[in-house]
């Protein structure tokens, strides 16, 4: 499933559906060069296999560091749409509001990963 700025109520159905929560991140890999970030996750309870790829990604940063737990399991993946929040996190980098999507990873550790990116590529695999 494709998202961008042009089907973000698509955007936000997906991600509530998504078996995020309980899911232990398994890589995180950052292509610089291209601009993308790609976090795979495996959630045991459901038996699947979550693949975020955020492309032409603008911030990727901790905000957070884990003080709880020392794991990576997920609690949520959300969609922030609140300008403030965004103009917050992009402080003066010039990133146009109206054409990125802003995006917080918690963990149950206490880390948040905060992404700001053009588009998300989600992909979920049934694992047998």
């Amino acid at each position: 499933m494709h998202f961008n700025v042009k089907n973000v109520l698509q955007l936000d159905e997906a991600l509530h559906e998504l078996p995020i929560h309980d899911s232990g991140i398994t890589s995180i890999e950052n292509e610089v060069g291209n601009k993308e970030l790609l976090i795979h996750l495996s959630n045991l309870y459901e038996n699947k296999k979550i693949e975020l790829l955020f492309g032409c990604v603008d911030i990727f940063k901790t905000a957070i560091s884990g003080d709880y737990d020392q794991g990576d399991d997920v609690i949520t993946l959300y969609h922030e749409r609140s300008k403030e929040a965004f103009k917050k996190i992009v402080k003066d980098n010039n990133i146009s509001y109206d054409k990125s999507l802003y995006f917080v990873l918690q963990l149950f550790s206490g880390k948040e990963y905060h992404i700001v990116c053009k588009s998300i590529d989600v992909q979920v695999i049934q694992l047998n």
